[in-house]
Formats: structure tokens, C-alpha cells, sequence
């Protein structure tokens, strides 16, 4: 097969380097083209990720490595599906990529493709493409100084081709008061941060991370009530695997020192009651902790830590949740001006965790409706721990609309697909 038939036909794949391996960062990302019979690297796209990234002075975060990877990951996915050699894509391919982006996802949302992203994917794949034409393996009209794009004429289907910069594209909207995630991209940070406790499969890495996270979208508890959780609320219960979705009552600390009794679906109690019984008593035995002396804080550090057996600080599970969205490209950039008055472009995760005590009520909404539930914001009111039912509908009534209304959706993690 040609390299073209190879691009086209195979599969892109993005190997992450974790070290040891001749000079290479840990971290460092190389691109792939999988066929059948051989894997052959995008060396290319390789180098350019080096030079401009992995070893450019200005950029020195694995994380923003990754998020420029992925980037361009999208970008040669959407070639393979127009059928487009990667190294033949044009201004005008380019441009249908953009218009492509801003609808991947819901538009009201105004979260995962607001301008702002959208702008910093599309300079990454110019930097691609520029560096392509000094590199001698590129002469089409991507990255020139002034592209063709289509001007808005407010016609439909109607506009002229004009000069227009990146610069030019729309500026972001505001940030809203809430920020829920989309479906997708939440299924991203979820298979980021680890397997579940009770199907970890052939997949080593730890379930922690992965748990903290499921309490906020599941459960729409707060970083401080998750951290507070312990393991005396789940060792009472006795979760039925025949009913994962029927909802278990345990009791939180709200905030100002409240109990609170909420709803916990039998498939995440069933994950915590499995990393009780694996990691965490893993943890217990590496800090030598007796039995007696046994925290009863639900979540703690890693056993391979040098901290093992300790309680997971609310400032450690909002860095991963960071980590999270930098890595899987959920990011926002923002202009930085050092002590001599140089700006730098800055990447910075688009979420913060709380977000997915509001993507629980978002997503909780319409399975409640799916189910026939006519007064949805009641269950919502009683789990956020909200005083008044009018300040729940207040907060998210502008925002239950963001995903279709699909029949036979009848529980969150269905509607998710995880």
C-alpha cells in the first residue's frame, strides 16, 4: 500500500512515551498510521511536536504536550474522514474543519467549543502546516499570511471569500454561572483518570482518581463532602448487583457542619466498597497502619507513595481533575506577561471539579424526565442540598436542554455510555 492508502486507510495513534526509552521525555507523543500489517510513524508531525513543543523553552508542561497532540490528533481524523492525505489539506480544509469543530457539541453549552478553543486548535494546526513549508514537505496555502475564509453575509449558504485571521473569529462568550460537560469529553476525563474499582479489567493503574470524579457527576457532591466521605457510610450498605441504578441513601456533611442524607446509585457504592477492600487496604499496609489505628477518611494517597496510607487533600483531587482536562485537551488559553513585559500564551484546565456537581444535575435532569418523573428538579433540590427548590430551577433551568432527548435513556450512566 502507499503512504497515502496507509493515512487513509489505517488508523491514527497517538503513543505517549513514558521514558526510558534513548532521549526521549517521559511524555513525549508520537503519531502513528496503523494498518493491518505495519505501524508506520508520522515523523513530520512527530518532530514538529518536538521542536515546538516538547523541547521549545516556552512550553515545558507534559500536559501541554499532550493537549497539542490531541489537537492535532482531530485534525488528521477529520482529513481521513473526508478522505484528505494529511499533507495535501488545503486552507479551505482547514476551514471545514473549524465549522465541523463548532458543532461537534452542543452550542449552548458555550463551554467545550467556544471560540477561544476552537482558535487555539486551528493556530496549532497553522504552526503545523508553517513549519511544513520551512521543512520542505508542504506548498499548499495553509498558514499563509492572510487566508481565504468564508465572510458571514447572514444569507444561508450564501458569502464571498474574504482575508480573515484567526484573530478575527468571534470573541468568546462570557462564562456562565455553571459549566456543565458534555458527554464526550466526560467520558474522556473518566477513561484519563482510571478503570473502576469493580471492573478494573486488564487496566492496572489506580481507581481513586476515577472514584473521586464519579461522586461529583453521579452523586453531585461537592470536592469538600467527597473529601470528608469515609468508609463507615459504605460498609453498612449492602448494594444488590441486580439493581445498579436504584439509589442508596448515605449521610454527608454539608457545608456549615449539616447532615444531610443523599442518593448514591448501587454501582458506585459497589466500586467504593471495592476500592476499600483493594487499594485503600493496599494503601493501609504500605504506612504499616494497624487496624486499630486505621483512618476511617475514605480516600487515600497512593500505596507506592511516600505519603501512603494519608488522607487525599481536597488540593490534591482538584490538581487531578486538572491534570484530567489538560491531558484530554479541555483547555482554555490566556495571555501572560512576565517580569520584563514579554507576553506568553498560557493554557489553563477549562474545568474546574465543581463543574461535575453541575453536569450531575444537567445530566440527572433529563434521566429523571426520561423516566417519567414530572417533577424532575425535586430529586435534584433534595441531592445539591439546596434550601429552596426555586434557586435549583434558577440556577440550571437555562441549561437542561444542552444534550437531545433520546427514548429509552432511563439512568445517567446510560445516557453516558460508561
Amino acid at each position: 500500500m502507499s503512504e497515502v492508502s496507509d493515512f487513509l486507510e489505517g488508523e491514527v495513534v497517538l503513543f505517549t512515551h513514558e521514558g526510558g526509552e534513548g532521549e526521549l521525555k517521559p511524555g513525549h507523543p508520537s503519531f502513528f498510521i496503523e494498518t493491518e500489517n505495519a505501524a508506520h510513524i508520522l515523523e513530520e508531525i512527530t518532530l514538529f511536536l518536538a521542536r515546538h513543543f516538547v523541547y521549545a523553552g516556552s512550553t515545558p508542561s507534559r500536559h501541554t504536550w499532550a493537549a497539542a497532540a490531541q489537537a492535532l490528533r482531530t485534525w488528521l481524523q477529520f482529513l481521513q474522514a473526508i478522505g484528505r492525505f494529511w499533507r495535501d489539506a488545503t486552507a479551505q480544509d482547514r476551514i471545514d474543519y473549524r465549522e465541523a469543530y463548532k458543532i461537534a457539541y452542543s452550542p449552548r453549552t458555550g463551554e467545550q467549543y467556544d471560540a477561544g478553543t476552537i482558535s487555539s486548535r486551528m493556530s496549532i494546526i497553522r504552526e503545523l502546516y508553517v513549519y511544513g513549508r520551512s521543512s520542505g514537505w508542504y506548498d499548499g496555502d495553509i498558514g499563509e499570511n492572510v487566508e481565504l475564509v468564508p465572510e458571514q453575509t447572514g444569507k444561508r449558504g450564501k458569502g464571498r471569500l474574504t482575508g480573515q485571521k484567526d484573530r478575527d473569529l468571534p470573541k468568546a462568550r462570557k462564562s456562565s454561572v455553571i459549566h456543565p460537560i458534555s458527554p464526550l469529553p466526560l467520558q474522556a476525563l473518566l477513561a484519563f483518570a482510571g478503570p473502576r474499582a469493580s471492573q478494573p479489567g486488564n487496566d492496572a493503574r489506580s481507581p481513586r482518581d476515577r472514584l473521586t470524579m464519579d461522586c461529583g457527576w453521579a452523586a453531585g457532591l461537592r470536592v469538600g463532602e467527597i473529601a470528608n466521605l469515609t468508609t463507615l457510610q459504605f460498609l453498612s450498605l449492602s448494594p444488590d448487583p441486580e439493581a445498579l441504578y436504584a439509589d442508596l441513601p448515605i449521610t454527608i456533611l454539608r457545608k456549615g457542619g449539616v447532615k444531610k442524607i443523599v442518593a448514591m446509585p448501587t454501582w458506585l457504592v459497589m466500586d467504593i466498597l471495592a476500592y476499600i477492600e483493594g487499594e485503600r487496604a493496599a494503601s493501609l499496609r504500605a504506612a504499616e497502619v494497624s487496624a486499630r489505628n486505621a483512618p476511617i477518611t475514605l480516600f487515600l494517597t497512593h500505596p507506592d507513595s511516600n505519603r501512603a496510607g494519608r488522607r487525599l487533600s481536597i488540593s490534591r483531587m482538584q490538581g487531578m481533575f486538572e491534570e484530567a482536562c489538560l491531558a484530554t485537551g479541555l483547555v482554555k488559553h490566556f495571555k501572560f506577561r512576565d517580569e520584563n513585559g514579554e507576553t506568553t500564551q498560557r493554557m489553563r484546565a477549562r474545568h474546574c471539579i465543581h463543574d461535575l456537581r453541575h453536569t450531575y444535575a444537567v445530566y440527572t435532569y433529563h434521566a429523571e424526565v426520561l423516566n417519567g418523573n414530572s417533577e424532575p428538579w425535586k430529586k435534584i433540590q433534595a441531592q445539591l442540598g439546596h434550601e429552596n427548590l426555586e434557586t435549583t430551577i434558577q440556577i440550571y433551568l437555562a441549561y437542561v436542554e444542552i444534550f437531545s432527548k433520546k427514548p429509552g435513556l432511563i439512568n445517567v450512566r446510560k445516557m453516558l455510555g460508561v
